[in-house]
């Protein structure tokens, strides 16, 4: 009984430690995020897929872009905030996940983006 409960003090500490769980992603990629929620607010379909691989690139139309954009454009502006929930790896593919509550919207988002060798390979707004 005594090994099970400093088994489960021992877990504990490390989970509120950071060590079992990412606090965040590393810089470049929390920039990347918020690069492309910025181009999604300001309706940029250049500025979106500037870091994006070719297939993503030729999968999302300026069309298609632009009606998300226009559909987010003004609850991003109005003031969010990202909160980071954690990695996946799939197919290849490291998934960052990130909730995002807005300021004047009363239902929140979770977000998505696929990286592949530091190019946007996916990003989904749920």
């Amino acid at each position: 009984m005594q090994r099970l409960a400093y088994a489960m003090a021992m877990v504990l500490t490390l989970a509120a430690s950071g060590v079992l769980a990412e606090s965040r992603p590393d810089a470049a990629t929390d920039a990347l995020l918020n690069s492309q929620l910025e181009a999604i607010a300001a309706d940029d379909y250049a500025g979106f897929v500037d870091r994006a691989d070719a297939h993503f690139r030729q999968t999302l139309g300026e069309d298609q872009f632009h009606a998300v954009a226009q559909a987010l454009a003004g609850p991003l502006n109005a003031g969010y905030d990202t909160e980071y929930l954690g990695s996946l790896n799939q197919a290849g593919l490291k998934v960052y996940l990130w909730k995002i509550v807005y300021s004047e919207k009363k239902d929140d988002n979770l977000i998505k983006m696929a990286l592949r060798d530091d190019e946007i390979a996916g990003f989904w707004i749920q």
